[in-house]
């Protein structure tokens, strides 16, 4: 079985998809503030690396706020990974569940 992880930029469009996988920033409403917001939740509970780390964000500008959740630990490729579980709490957005690595570089890649 061969595993495949892919890179993921930072760059506002790349990010979009990244954040909500099911369409891009201007379907979803979130702003970039937004992104930067959601992606540090993110980032922080990955960077717990244990199963139940939870950070929640808000934007004040848009009322709109969500959690993130690790809800399985692994290694792949010799990086740390976790099942990521997103969840809006408050505004539309796509839920959703993806497999990420962090890189020994900090950024972060998905698993497949």
């Amino acid at each position: 079985m061969v595993a495949a992880v892919t890179a993921i930029s930072v760059a506002p469009p790349v990010l979009a998809q990244f954040i909500s996988p099911f369409g891009k920033e201007a379907t979803t409403g979130l702003s970039r503030e937004d992104l930067t917001i959601m992606r540090k939740a993110m980032h922080d509970a990955l960077d717990e690396y244990t199963v139940g780390a939870t950070r929640t964000w808000s934007s004040p500008k848009s009322g709109k706020a969500g959690k993130a959740t690790v809800t399985k630990i692994f290694e792949q490729s010799g990086m740390k990974c976790a099942q990521l579980a997103h969840e809006f709490t408050q505004g539309p957005g796509n839920d959703y569940t993806a497999p990420l690595c962090k890189a020994d570089d900090g950024t972060c890649k998905i698993a497949f």
